[in-house]
């Protein structure tokens, strides 16, 4: 797919430029290492900004955008964001059954929820090359959500529905070990799946020595969405209870369970800062001693959230709360990135907050930063998926 070979490629994400959001921001990075090489690149997209997190400017070169008809709803109702996901998806995939033809390529995410269902079908009637990159394994995610249970009739019939789906692309990429045994459990072969992880962000300002702290506090930082998933009501639960007055938790971001957030945090050393844009990472992330990653119980497999590797290139070690065996557990226990629990540890998560000095903070930075050099680069990652998807 390089030179004079110009195969079409179509991207298909309900998120891209100008959106921010790390769906829309990797999606993006994909489709242009596609373009510089070579590709005839065409992306269709919806015109949904998804938050305030959108960047204003000129329209990607080399790069044929078809937005299709949408809906944006209220992100913080749930039948709203159903609705929203069905006519999206049929938005998506008819604009993409009438610009492709047999022999593309579609590259596609998994969201919204219905688009591999439909694009399932709709590949078997067009007959093209069908990648999917998994950041969200349905119905699954609905457990840890709290809006399914295993042994409801509807769970039950929307899993054989989705493990179908599933079984449709040529090749499927995961984020990792956790997610690929998920995907292999819903019947797709182990030789149509590569591992391969997000990348930190090349835009980010990445200091090259660890700059002494003049104040006391130690930074906890959270910053991305804030959701069922992410279980943050439960880690300021525990905040609440910390006697440690050197602490201070910093929360980025915006998402349905924000408010109840609010209302839970108890303590005069819990700010939240909204939602900050992207150029501006570099300045929030550096200002944390310590991020925080947090997955609610259930989420093995579901996802790996992209803000890890920012982190970890900015040289900050990750507190991990969620599931033991996920992907950032196992990258702690390889290469000792900061601190993992499990939500079961809560009494052990407190007192590791308690006990906690600016003395056990030090030393993650260059080792952090060299693992994300070598693995987490944009360069290593955007080859892995081209040399995946054309090969």
């Amino acid at each position: 797919m390089v030179g004079g070979n110009m195969k079409n490629v179509f991207f298909v994400s309900e998120l891209f430029y100008p959106n921010q959001t790390s769906t829309a921001y990797i999606m993006t990075e994909v489709a242009k290492n596609f373009a510089a090489k070579g590709n005839n690149v065409k992306v269709v997209t919806s015109k949904i900004q998804y938050d305030s997190n959108v960047t204003v400017g000129k329209e990607l070169e080399a790069i044929e955008v078809f937005k299709s008809k949408s809906f944006g709803g209220n992100k913080n109702s749930f039948f709203s964001r159903v609705f929203s996901a069905l006519f999206n998806s049929i938005g998506l995939v008819w604009t993409t059954a009438r610009k492709i033809k047999a022999g593309d390529t579609v590259f596609a995410v998994t969201n919204p929820l219905f688009l591999i269902i439909l694009l399932g079908i709709l590949s078997k009637i067009k007959r093209f090359d069908y990648v999917l990159l998994v950041h969200d394994v349905f119905p699954e995610n609905t457990i840890p959500a709290g809006i399914n249970k295993k042994d409801s009739f509807v769970y039950k019939i929307l899993l054989k529905v989705y493990n179908w789906a599933y079984k449709c692309p040529s090749k499927v990429i995961v984020l990792g070990e956790d997610m690929k045994q998920l995907i292999i459990a819903k019947g797709v072969s182990p030789n149509k799946i590569a591992i391969i992880p997000n990348w930190y962000d090349d835009e980010l300002i990445i200091p090259d020595f660890e700059k002494p702290k003049t104040n006391e506090d130690i930074v906890i930082g959270f910053a991305g969405n804030i959701g069922r998933v992410q279980a943050l009501e439960r880690f300021i639960n525990i905040f609440n209870k910390t006697e440690n007055s050197n602490l201070r938790l910093e929360i980025i971001g915006e998402g349905a369970n924000l408010e109840s957030c609010k209302e839970l945090a108890t303590k005069k050393n819990i700010y939240f800062r909204g939602s900050l844009p992207r150029s501006e990472q570099s300045d929030f992330i550096n200002g944390f001693d310590i991020g925080l990653i947090s997955l609610s119980e259930g989420m093995f497999g579901l996802g790996v959230p992209s803000k890890t590797y920012n982190l970890l290139a900015m040289g900050k070690p990750v507190l991990y709360i969620g599931d033991q065996g996920s992907e950032i557990d196992m990258l702690n226990n390889v290469n000792n990135i900061g601190w993992s629990f499990s939500w079961n540890e809560e009494n052990e998560i407190l007192r590791f907050l308690n006990s906690l000095q600016r003395s056990n903070i030090q030393g993650y930075m260059s080792r952090n930063q060299n693992l994300a050099k070598e693995k987490f680069s944009s360069n290593v990652v955007l080859d892995l998926i081209y040399n995946f998807v054309s090969h």
